[in-house]
Order: structure tokens, then C-alpha cells, then sequence
């Protein structure tokens, strides 16, 4: 393969319980929110002093608890949601026999004879218009994902072309129904 070529990437560090127990607090608080919300629409189109009196006589106590409570709770917990899905910076390099990923507090090698594939994603938004990150999915023989974004978008080209001095791996562009970590961006 010649050179080792290096690229700098992004990877998602997610403690699964973690995140996973986040979001379900977050859906739990916005949930009780919702039904403020809906008990509240009557109000619509009052006045605020109306509104405000509807809230004093009409809203059950154990629901303005319930909404306070959950209100402070988003405040609080929507900022642990999007910290614990940050991209942390790390390092591609190319050897002879392996890929490695280094970054802080991550270390990883994955030999090529267990690289099964490699996906590359020019990832677009809903209405189909790019997004300019390119996400590169390497899925070992056991069907292990390993998921980044390359930092340089423009570094695509110069990937792709570093990527494909690889003879044993099967390639593969833009799949939607590839399970990856821009779902649920």
C-alpha cells in the first residue's frame, strides 16, 4: 500500500446505557410537558389573564407539580443529552496489515483480513441535500460497525482513493437502509 496516510476523524463516543438512558428521561419529561400542553389548549386564543386562571382553577395540582418538575428536568437533562453525543477527534492511519483509530482515551486496530466492508456516506439531510460530512462505516466479518466522520470533508476524494488500495475489501456507497450513527442527527 505504499505510505501510511493518516486522516484526522471524528468519532461518536457513546456509553449506551448512558445516552440511551438519557433519551428516555428526556422523552418521559417532554412527555408530561405534552400533556400540560394539551390540558392548556383551551386557552388558545384567551387572554393571558384567562389563560393564567384556567392554569390557577382548571390544571390539577399533581399535573402543575408534575410539569414543573418536569420542566427544570429538561433544562437539566437535554444538556447531558447532546454532551454525551459529542465527536471526539482522533487519528486514521493506514499501516501495512491494520487500520487504526487513535484518539483520547481510545485505541483501536482492525486488522484487514477481518474488514468484511466498507461503506461510504455522503450523508444528505431529510429533503435530500448534502450535508458536506462524509461518514465512512467499516463492518468486520462478525458484523461489527465501526462508524466515523472524516473532519475534512475535503479529504473525501483522497480517502476514497486510500481506501480502495485495499484488494480484499468488498465497497459499498450510500445505503439507505444501513443502520448508522447519522440516524439520529
Amino acid at each position: 500500500m505504499g505510505t501510511p496516510r493518516q486522516f484526522q476523524i471524528l468519532v461518536r463516543r457513546k456509553i449506551p446505557f448512558l445516552s440511551e438512558g438519557i433519551w428516555a428521561v428526556v422523552a418521559v419529561l417532554f412527555l408530561i410537558m405534552l400533556i400540560l400542553y394539551i390540558f392548556m389548549l383551551p386557552t388558545k386564543y384567551t387572554s393571558d389573564e384567562m389563560a393564567t386562571a384556567y392554569f390557577i382553577l382548571a390544571v390539577p395540582d399533581w399535573l402543575k407539580k408534575l410539569s414543573a418538575i418536569a420542566f427544570i428536568g429538561l433544562i437539566i437533562c437535554v444538556p447531558f443529552y447532546f454532551s454525551a453525543r459529542l465527536k471526539k477527534p482522533a487519528l486514521l492511519t493506514f499501516s501495512g496489515d491494520a487500520i487504526s483509530i487513535k484518539g483520547k482515551q481510545l485505541e483501536l486496530a482492525i486488522p484487514l483480513k477481518n474488514v468484511k466492508r466498507i461503506y461510504f456516506n455522503d450523508l444528505k439531510n431529510l429533503l435530500r441535500q448534502p450535508k458536506n460530512k462524509m461518514q465512512i462505516v467499516i463492518q468486520e466479518k462478525g458484523d461489527k460497525l465501526t462508524t466515523f466522520f472524516l473532519a475534512n470533508y475535503e479529504e473525501g476524494e483522497l480517502a476514497l482513493d486510500t481506501f480502495g488500495q485495499l484488494n480484499t475489501v468488498e465497497f459499498a456507497f450510500y445505503d439507505d437502509n444501513m443502520a448508522t450513527m447519522h440516524d439520529d442527527e
